[in-house]
């Protein structure tokens, strides 16, 4: 539909009738995936620390592995690759020995080499991450970003007080997910309950939401409102790959203003691997410091505080001495 005048026209019309009552998602994949690796290998190794999620450590490992792997590093490519297959087959080991295998001693395979040390030196709190848990989104789905992006848009709509009639592609990662879901958001027609929410990394995120009706299944071949939807995600990825051209970037500015992309977009931000920004020196010299710590065979969440504090000593005195 994009790929012609018409068909641009046409998605432009729609766009203007439904921008002010519509909310979009889009996610960066390879970008996703990166999240994922450290929500998979980090968190259980640092016990879920919060204070890592507020200085923005998550997002510098993220943004350096999907930079390494958008640049064709092959050691990022194998080391990501091996744990896509890890997390479908449930299988840890392999990502071990993969990652074992890969190449050693240049610059850029350093941190790949390094996260493989580290998923060998904490093979028995990662692993635990990858047993079966008895929740099929988790255990058969837990790369799929569908389940993610509706749970997010919801807590959105919530947030506006909106009365949710929820229809969606009949789809096995959906079908998964509104099972499992079925007893933590309750179907309760009328208003929304009042919010709650949690704080992480300095933004807030609501966790409640109620439906007005059991959550219904269709195919956009023949539903208006998913073919709506469908136009409307495909011209929010044409304004955000096109943003650096005037047209695009009025209609994605608009968009903005009006609420219609979700401000929780996943995609990379180069600002957190930046040496030139204080935040990000400091998360990169944690990542080593916490590498480090791992190859002595620490407890890396009982010493992850000490060495929060060696890193902060150390860039206050270099602070000290420039001034």
């Amino acid at each position: 539909m994009l790929s012609n005048s018409p068909g641009r026209k046409a998605a432009e019309f729609i766009f203007d009738k439904v921008v002010a009552r519509s909310i979009t998602v889009v996610a960066d994949k390879r970008y996703a995936l990166a999240g994922k690796l450290y929500e998979y290998i980090f968190d259980p190794v640092v016990d879920g620390n919060s204070a890592l999620y507020n200085v923005g450590f998550h997002k510098c490992l993220t943004n350096l592995l999907y930079s390494q792997f958008t640049s064709r590093n092959p050691s990022a490519i194998e080391l990501l690759n091996g744990f896509q297959m890890a997390v479908r087959t449930q299988d840890f080991s392999g990502l071990v020995e993969s990652v074992k295998r890969g190449p050693k001693g240049t610059e850029a395979s350093k941190l790949a080499e390094n996260l493989g040390k580290f998923c060998f030196e904490q093979q028995r709190l990662i692993g635990e991450e990858f047993a079966p848990s008895g929740n099929e989104v988790v255990d058969k789905w837990g790369l799929e970003l569908s389940s993610t992006c509706v749970t997010g848009l919801l807590q959105r709509w919530a947030g506006r007080g909106i009365e949710i009639h929820l229809v969606v592609d009949e789809s096995k990662p959906l079908l998964a997910w509104a099972e499992a879901i079925k007893d933590i958001f309750p179907v309760q027609p009328g208003p929304q309950e009042d919010g709650r929410y949690v704080e992480i990394g300095g933004d807030s995120y609501r966790v409640n939401f109620v439906f007005a009706e059991p959550i219904r299944f269709a195919s956009s071949k023949d539903t208006p409102g998913l073919q709506l939807a469908d136009v409307m995600a495909a011209l929010v990825i044409n304004l955000l790959t096109g943003r650096n051209r005037n047209a695009q970037r009025d209609f994605l500015v608009r968009a903005l203003k009006q609420g219609a992309i979700d401000p929780s977009c996943m995609f990379a931000d180069d600002s957190y691997i930046d040496p030139a920004d204080p935040t990000a020196k400091r998360n990169l010299a944690l990542l080593n410091e916490i590498f480090l710590a791992s190859g002595r065979g620490k407890g890396v969440a009982d010493v992850l505080p000490d060495l929060a504090q060696k890193v902060h000593r150390r860039f206050s005195r270099r602070r000290a001495a420039r001034s």
